[in-house]
């Protein structure tokens, strides 16, 4: 079994303050603990300028 799951972090590109979704791919180990296999940044959204 394994996910997909999205979080927001507060990044800055070019002076410019925003926040981004960044996506896990998570898997399960043997053991039954969640594992991060990949992840990988979606689009970016403007929230203020710096």
């Amino acid at each position: 079994k394994g996910s997909l799951e999205g979080t927001f972090l507060k990044v800055r590109r070019e002076g410019i303050v925003g926040e981004e979704v960044v996506y896990l791919a998570l898997g399960i180990s043997e053991e039954g603990l969640k594992e991060v296999l990949t992840f990988f940044p979606a689009s970016f959204r403007e929230s203020a300028e710096v």
